[in-house]
C-alpha cells in the first residue's frame, strides 16, 4: 500500500479524521455549534433592548450597544429606549375635591387626585412630585416603579386654611428625570369657618379704645347770651370717624375683614345717630360776668362752675344704642352671615355689652373746660358795660373712660 501524502491546505482535523477527505472538519463543526449557541443566547437575552447580539463571521458571540438596526445578516436588534415626551412623564389630570365651585370649609380636608403617565417604553423607578400653594410646598412624595406606558393615580389630602389659594402640581420638580411637568388649579377660595364668639370677643377688646379715641377728640359747641349758655342739637361732634376707626381696630384684632367693617359700620351709624341729636340743658348762670361786661368784646372766660355732669344730656336717637336695636343693626349689616352657627348668641352678647358700657359711661362722664367769649353790642363810651349777645361757648367731655 502506497504512503498517503498530507495535502498542504488540509487541517490537522482532516488528517486525523477517520472519515477521510470529504468529511466535515472539526473546526467547521465547532463553528456551526457556536452559531447555534449564539441564536439561543440571543433569544434568552431578548429583554435587554439597549444591546444587540451579533453572530460574527467567526461565530464568536459579541454583545454590542447599538444605535441603529443591525444588518439582516446579523441577529435582529432589541428596541432602543424611547419616550414620547421630553418630560418622560405626563400629567393626565389634576383635581381638587370639594371643587372650587363648592369649596371645603376652613379646617376640613381638601382631597387632591392626580394621574401621571409614563411616556417611555421602559420602567421609571422613582418619580418625585409636589403640590405647592403659591410658593409653599404643602404636599410631596415619590411614585415608585411606574411600568412602561402605565398610568399611576395618587390621592392626598390637605387641611384647608382660609383665603384664596393657587395650587399647582409639579412632577419631577428637580428635573432629575426629564424636563418635568406642571399643572395648575387656580383661585380656590376657602371660606372662614364661623367662630363668632371668638371674633366678637376680639372686637369687644378693642371697641372701648375706639370709643375713647372718639371721646378724646369730641367738642361741645353752644351759644351764650348774657350769663346763659345753651347747647342745641348737633352740639356734640368729634374729629374721629368712629365707624372707620373701629373697622381698623377690629381688623387688627384679627376679626375677618368683611365682618369687621360691617360690625363697625353698625356701631358707627348708631353712635352718630345719637351724637348728632345730643342736646344739653340750658346753663343759666354759667357766665355771670357776661350780664354786664365792661368792654366791646368779652374774651374767653371759664364758666362757674367749669365742670358739669353729662348725664342730663338728651338725644332723640339714644335708643339706637340700646342692646336690642344695636343687635338688630349688626345682624342687618351682616346679612346671611348673621344666621351662621353661633352668630346670633355672640351678636346679642356683644350688643348687650356695648349698650351697658354706654349707659355706664354716660352717667359718669362730665362736661368740662366750659368756656365762652363774645361781643357786647351795646357797649359804647356812654354805655361802658353791656350783656354778651350771640357769643360762642365750648366744652370738652371728661370723666371716666368708656
Amino acid at each position: 500500500m502506497a504512503n498517503r501524502t498530507v495535502p498542504p491546505n488540509d487541517s490537522y482535523d482532516s488528517v486525523c479524521s477517520p472519515f477521510g477527505e470529504n468529511a466535515i472538519s472539526w473546526q467547521k463543526a465547532s463553528r456551526m455549534f457556536e452559531l447555534i449557541f449564539c441564536f439561543f443566547v440571543a433569544v434568552l437575552l431578548s429583554g435587554f433592548g439597549q444591546y444587540a447580539l451579533a453572530a460574527t463571521s467567526t461565530g464568536a458571540l459579541k454583545l454590542e450597544q447599538k444605535g441603529i438596526p443591525m444588518p439582516s445578516s446579523q441577529l435582529q436588534r432589541i428596541s432602543k429606549p424611547q419616550c414620547a415626551t421630553q418630560s418622560k412623564v405626563n400629567i393626565v389630570g389634576f383635581w381638587a375635591f370639594p371643587s372650587a365651585q363648592h369649596p371645603a370649609q376652613e379646617g376640613t380636608p381638601i382631597t387632591f387626585n392626580f394621574s401621571v403617565k409614563n411616556s417611555c417604553n421602559y420602567p421609571l423607578q422613582q418619580v418625585p412630585w409636589r403640590i405647592n400653594r403659591f410658593t409653599e410646598t404643602i404636599l410631596s412624595g415619590v411614585m415608585q416603579n411606574i411600568s412602561a406606558g402605565a398610568t399611576v393615580d395618587v390621592e392626598v389630602q390637605w387641611i384647608a386654611l382660609p383665603g384664596t389659594h393657587n395650587f399647582f402640581l409639579d412632577i419631577d420638580p428637580n428635573r432629575t428625570i426629564g424636563t418635568g411637568e406642571i399643572k395648575y388649579v387656580l383661585d380656590y377660595r376657602v371660606p372662614l369657618a364661623p367662630r363668632w364668639a371668638d371674633w366678637l370677643s376680639r372686637a369687644q377688646s378693642v371697641a372701648a379704645d375706639g370709643v375713647n379715641a372718639w371721646i378724646s377728640h369730641a367738642v361741645i359747641r353752644g351759644q351764650v347770651n348774657g350769663s346763659m349758655a345753651t347747647f342745641p342739637p348737633g352740639c356734640l361732634t368729634s374729629g374721629i370717624h368712629l365707624g372707620g376707626d373701629l373697622a381698623n381696630r377690629f381688623y387688627n384684632a384679627r376679626v375677618p375683614g368683611e365682618y369687621a367693617s360691617k360690625i363697625a359700620a353698625a356701631l358707627g351709624d348708631a353712635w352718630n345717630a345719637w351724637s348728632r341729636s345730643v342736646t344739653l340743658p340750658a346753663f343759666p348762670t354759667a357766665f355771670p360776668s357776661f350780664v354786664a361786661y365792661p368792654s366791646a368784646v368779652a374774651p374767653a372766660t371759664y364758666a362757674i362752675p367749669s365742670t358739669l355732669p353729662f348725664a342730663p344730656a338728651q338725644s332723640e336717637d339714644e335708643g339706637a344704642l340700646g342692646a336690642e336695636n344695636l343687635a338688630r343693626a349688626i345682624k342687618t349689616k351682616l346679612g346671611a352671615a348673621a344666621t351662621e352657627s353661633g352668630a346670633d348668641i355672640a351678636i346679642n352678647s356683644f350688643a348687650q355689652w356695648f349698650a351697658g358700657k354706654f349707659t355706664s359711661w354716660k352717667h359718669s362722664a362730665t362736661i368740662t373746660q366750659i368756656t365762652a367769649k363774645g361781643p357786647v353790642p351795646s357797649w359804647t363810651i356812654l354805655t361802658p358795660a353791656g350783656p354778651v349777645v350771640g357769643g360762642q361757648a365750648s366744652a370738652r367731655l371728661g370723666g371716666s373712660p368708656f
